[in-house]
């Protein structure tokens, strides 16, 4: 089996990017023993209620396992100074798919 490492391309539509690329732009976290690179910027919470909101993006996990082009997506919650509170696969699509992101 195959597994994802900083040579491997995320596709997204008709967009296809070096996960290396991912890391440098938008950056990556380790969380117990594992590496997450981001898919997105995090996205800070709601900064009128909360004193110091947490912040959450989109992640694949560095020597997570590929099947068929798939790879799992992760949610990463990160605090308000940048260190992991949380890292959870995200589970089911809509459709009752596991939710995954295209890979080659």
């Amino acid at each position: 089996m195959a597994e994802v490492t900083e040579k491997s391309i995320i596709v997204n539509g008709v967009d296809k990017c070096l996960v290396s690329e991912l890391k440098r732009v938008y950056g990556s976290v380790e969380y117990q023993g594992a590496e997450y690179v981001f898919l997105q910027f995090p996205i800070v919470g709601d900064t009128v209620r909360e004193y110091r909101p947490d912040s959450y993006t989109t992640a694949v996990e560095l020597g997570d396992e590929i099947c068929e082009g798939q790879t799992f997506h992760y949610h990463v919650t990160l605090t308000y100074d940048g260190h992991v509170r949380e890292v959870a696969y995200l589970g089911l699509d809509d459709f009752g798919n596991p939710d995954t992101v295209d890979i080659e």
